[in-house]
Order: structure tokens, then sequence, then C-alpha cells
């Protein structure tokens, strides 16, 4: 009798156990982070910058309730939502680079600029600018040519779109690291938060990619410790169980 053959792709020498399966929870973050995103910005009510911007706080009588509650609101989400977006970001080039997904750097660069630098440009130039422009958001502009350049392309702090160029740039960073300088994940983490530090004290845009970086180093260093650092495994349905099992002194059962 014939033995049976189950077909397996094949895996490259670097994947390991983190990397393996599909991991949900980080789709539900992704929705999550998306919104805390989209929420952030809907909160504006003055976004002026040295190339354009905007004031609607002139239809507001005084500092009132609601302008208090929006301001609030976007000061709590703008504390840790970047972060937390390219912490995940890291988490999942992790998993893409121990599944050898990047097998050169050409093939980085072809794939990351596929899906961050057209979109960004293409964005940027062919529909930001000409919204802003007809909204009358340059309408102080002396130099209008130069304002699109600085503000909507080299990310002088006038475009939404500002973190696509910052991952691509963090990706090409973390590749060739990873390639060059494979481990050392503590040493790395360190540089990088002395970098962060530096920009903090500087006082460079907080978007800068010696910023950003670490908290995506952050999320790279995080998923392969996921299932130790997490209850159950690092699932939300071990999660779930564990509640499930608790028994509290009231009586009352936790039920998912």
């Amino acid at each position: 009798m014939m033995a049976n053959v189950t077909d397996k792709k094949a895996v490259s020498p670097r994947a390991t156990g983190s990397s393996a399966s599909h991991v949900a929870e980080y789709d539900v973050l992704r929705v999550i982070v998306t919104l805390l995103v989209v929420l952030g910005h809907a909160t504006y009510v003055s976004h002026v910058t040295k190339y354009g911007g905007c004031d609607y706080s002139v239809f507001f009588s005084g500092a009132s309730l609601f302008q208090r509650c929006v301001s609030s609101l976007s000061g709590l989400i703008y504390l840790f939502h970047m972060p937390l977006f390219m912490a995940l970001s890291g988490a999942l080039f992790y998993r893409s680079f121990e599944k050898g997904k990047y097998m050169s750097f050409k093939a980085l660069v072809l794939e990351k600029g596929r899906r961050l630098l057209i979109p960004y440009f293409i964005v940027g130039v062919l529909y930001s600018f000409p919204l802003k422009y007809f909204s009358g958001y340059y309408a102080g502009s002396e130099h209008l040519f130069r304002d699109l350049i600085m503000g909507q392309v080299l990310i002088r702090d006038d475009t939404h779109l500002w973190f696509l160029l910052v991952l691509f740039c963090i990706f090409i960073v973390a590749y060739l690291l990873e390639t060059f300088w494979p481990g050392h994940v503590y040493w790395k983490l360190g540089l990088m938060f002395c970098a962060y530090a530096a920009n903090r004290l500087i006082g460079w845009r907080s978007q800068s990619i010696m910023e950003m970086t670490f908290w995506f180093y952050l999320g790279f260093w995080f998923e392969p410790r996921r299932t130790n650092i997490l209850p159950g495994g690092g699932t939300l349905e071990a999660l779930i169980c564990r509640l499930r099992s608790i028994r509290p002194y009231s009586g009352i059962e936790v039920y998912s």
C-alpha cells in the first residue's frame, strides 16, 4: 500500500515557532490602531504650520466644553497611537523576516516601495495638494512650489501620510541591521532609545525616523517573546479561557 504523502510548503531556515501561525489578535489590533489614527486626526481643531494650515477654533466662542473634550481626547490618543502602530509594524516585520519573505534587499525595496511609496506620492501630490490648494490651505503661501515639496513630499510638518515614508525607511534600516548584524536586539534597542532621547532633546518632529525606529524595534523584540510574556501562550482565546476559569469570592463569574 502506498504511504500517505503530505505536501508541505517549504519553510525558511529562519522560521521559528513564533512565525509559524497566523495571529488573529494582530488583525484586531490593526483595526483598533487604524480607528485611533482616524479619530486622532478627526479631532483636529487647529493645524497651522509654516507651509500652510487651517484654524477652526475661530468657530468656537472661547474654550467651550466641546472644544476642551475634543482637545483632551486628541491629546490622549496622540500619547500612544503612533508608537503602537509602529510596534505592530515591527512585530509583523519580524514574522515576515523569519519566514524568509524578503529573500533579497531588492525584493524588500520593490515590495515596500509598491505598498508605501506609490500611495504616498500619488495621494500626497495628486489628491492632498489639490484639496488643500482649493480649500484655501495655501492662501497665505508666498512660495507655493516650495511649500508643496517641503510639506507634502519631504514630510516637513505638513502631510498626514508621513508615516508611509517613515515606515519605508525603517524597513530598509531594519532589513540591513538584521542581515549584517543579526541578533543583539538589546544593543539595538539601547542605541535606538539613545537616538529617541536625543531626538526629543533636540526637538525634531516626533514622526522622524530616529524616534519611530525605537517603537518599531520594540515590536520586533516583543514578537518572539509574545508567548512567554502574555498569559496562555499570547492568544486572546487562551486569555478568555483563563478569565473564565476565575471564580471570584464574590460569586461573580466572567463570561466571554
